[in-house]
């Protein structure tokens, strides 16, 4: 895991849960690809700039996070990520 040279700490993540989408791989093809097709779109609709690296290679993933006051443990955290795909669906 690479840490940003950046980072005004030397803390690393802990730990990383992988999950698969819940739909199927013909399915999860289609959301990332449209995600990479509206990409342009994407970036107006959310106010940045349309600048910049086009995305050649598209992927579709999403992070949970935590307020830094928050002290959830690695089973809730775990929880809330596995709460959160059932809740996205197929």
């Amino acid at each position: 895991m690479l840490h940003d040279p950046n980072a005004k700490t030397n803390d690393r993540v802990a730990w990383i849960l992988v999950q698969n989408l819940h739909s199927d791989p013909k399915a999860a093809w289609f959301e990332m690809y449209e995600t990479f097709r509206s990409q342009g779109q994407l970036k107006a609709n959310s106010g940045l700039s349309a600048r910049g690296r086009k995305n050649d290679k598209p992927v579709l993933h999403y992070t949970l996070v935590w307020h830094a006051d928050d002290k959830p443990t690695a089973e809730q955290m775990k929880s809330a990520a596995l709460d959160s795909l059932a809740v996205a669906g197929p």
